[in-house]
């Protein structure tokens, strides 16, 4: 009988673990004081911002700055310049008061900035189609035209939901939850193919929503139901008398996630790493092994690298964001996971290597930039500093606060 995919993915890790080990990890980085600069360089690039007649709000507009990759001094002019971004916002936010939780000595501090950039999420909610946007003030694809890049939906409202899990503001839980459901519909008017980028419907006169999924052009991006069930799993925590019925949907949708080819699930780790977690949650152990073996395959095994994660598909090089979100729920089952995946020997050397993307320029330093030069892209270390990266450098604290590494 034929092995499935898995199980030759099982056996590709036994044996090849077992001929190229992964490096032993070297004096691992204390991300405490990072943690702690980096919230000052925060708190000095943040603005203040009144948006038509709403209050004055805490946002961050630039949150990508770079010079060109190659070496040119001429600044990119940014077509959203002015705007900010849910995705640095509220990921943000959750990462300071996930770390924030656990008690470190920049405590206060941590809640505050918190709090400033908590009041401005309520902004980014949709109600013409119940959906939280990525950028604002309205305006282009996504305002006007309800075009959606589909996993920033995602990994959107799951930071949304988050921050109320740990500020329990319950007008913003309410947006929260309306939007979840909304979700839901959508992913099942997709028949759990989730297109790359969709058009969403608005609000009927006649009826509630309009259940479209409508595709624009032909990519889909099955794993983001990997972020779709964690969602799901989270929301449970604030939900629970909603908990059997959000775990029914998460267990399905991995169950159809686990049926697609490996090699399209690579667009970005976050995805695949949820889907782990969230199969984790459900104590669904061969598909959380399955999709952390999966997940594997964007790590670097050798060089200086070795250990941190590619972008997504097609980038050739190491990223700060994602190769923190890769290894971010490990902690949690990494002593019970299989031998040959080497989570414990991975996550120490992010903790040591992950400093080589902190910057050093006193304006801005402690926020990551977004790649590390390779021999395939030499430029990848310019191509820029990455504010919406902030949030992992207290993930990776807030990780060594819990588990003591």
């Amino acid at each position: 009988m034929m092995p499935d995919q898995w199980e030759g993915l099982l056996t590709l890790f036994e044996k090849s673990y077992e001929m190229l080990p992964m490096p032993k990890p070297g004096q691992r980085a204390n991300w405490r004081q990072p943690a702690e600069t980096c919230l000052g360089t925060l708190n000095k690039i943040k603005k203040v911002i009144k948006y038509n007649n709403d209050s004055n709000v805490t946002v961050f507009v630039e949150t990508f700055s770079s010079d060109d990759s190659y070496g040119r001094t001429v600044k990119r002019e940014r077509p959203m310049k002015g705007s900010s971004e849910l995705i640095c916002q509220a990921g943000i936010a959750s990462s300071l008061l996930a770390y924030a939780n656990e008690k470190p000595s920049c405590t206060n501090a941590l809640i505050e900035l918190a709090s400033q950039l908590s009041q401005s999420l309520k902004l980014f909610y949709d109600p013409e189609t119940d959906f939280f946007q990525n950028t604002y003030p309205p305006r282009e694809e996504e305002w006007e035209r309800r075009v959606l890049d589909t996993w920033y939906s995602f990994h959107n409202i799951y930071h949304v939901m988050r921050v109320c899990y740990y500020n329990h503001d319950e007008e913003l839980l309410t947006l929260a939850i309306r939007s979840l459901k909304r979700l839901i519909r959508f992913v099942r008017a997709c028949q759990y193919h989730i297109p790359l980028f969709s058009k969403i419907g608005l609000k009927g006169k006649n009826r509630e929503h309009l259940d479209d999924g409508e595709v624009i052009g032909y990519a889909i991006n099955p794993s983001v139901l990997g972020m779709y069930a964690k969602c799901l799993t989270f929301a449970a925590k604030l939900k629970p008398d909603k908990k059997s019925n959000y775990y029914k949907e998460a267990r399905h949708a991995l169950t159809i996630l686990h049926r697609f080819p490996y090699n399209q699930l690579f667009h970005q780790t976050v995805q695949l790493s949820w889907a782990a977690s969230a199969a984790h949650d459900l104590g669904e152990t061969k598909l959380r092994d399955d999709f952390t073996r999966c997940l594997l395959l964007s790590c670097y095994r050798v060089g200086p690298h070795a250990g941190l994660f590619q972008g997504c598909a097609g980038l050739s090089y190491p990223s700060f964001r994602e190769t923190v979100e890769a290894i971010e729920f490990w902690p949690e089952w990494m002593m019970e996971s299989p031998k040959e995946l080497q989570l414990k020997t991975i996550l120490e050397l992010v903790l040591e290597k992950a400093t080589n993307f902190l910057v050093e320029n006193k304006d801005l330093e402690c926020l990551p930039n977004e790649g590390l030069s390779t021999l395939e892209q030499p430029a990848a270390d310019r191509v820029g500093i990455a504010s919406y990266a902030a949030p992992q450098v207290f993930e990776l604290a807030r990780i060594q606060q819990i588990f003591n590494l």
